[in-house]
């Protein structure tokens, strides 16, 4: 007789659990706000796993980067404790430095045309062609 597990895929324990990511910066305590059918082992594996490489370097491929510079107080009614990390999705921070570039370019030939710099907060305005 035929085994009828010999050709079922082979995995052992839980599945793993599906994790939100906020599209905000956030903590990790708002990461578990998130998640509470999560433990926070879990989760802390989890940041661990995305964002550094087995011998502890930072991942150039991961989802997630923590914002360096950038720390929020501590949630206690008496202020104290450590102030927490902040964290943000990777592409969301490329997505607004890339808003933030400023392009210059040279309009003309002439000595006498001016640069025309364009930025997000200011229009082009168009500029006269001479022939």
């Amino acid at each position: 007789m035929k085994n009828k597990n010999a050709d079922a895929p082979r995995s052992v324990g839980r599945p793993m659990a599906a994790i939100n990511i906020p599209n905000r910066k956030f903590t990790f305590a708002d990461l578990e706000n998130v998640n509470p059918h999560v433990t926070p082992l879990t989760l802390r594996k989890f940041l661990k796993r995305d964002m550094l490489t087995e011998e502890g370097n930072p991942k150039r491929n991961s989802t997630l980067v923590l914002v360096k510079d950038e720390q929020r107080e501590p949630n206690s009614e008496k202020g104290l404790g450590r102030k927490c990390h902040v964290y943000a999705k990777r592409s969301r921070l490329q997505s607004k430095t890339a808003r933030k570039s400023t392009a210059t370019v040279n309009v003309g030939t002439s000595d006498n045309t001016p640069a025309v710099t364009v930025t997000d907060s200011v229009p082009a305005s168009p500029v006269p062609v001479t022939a």
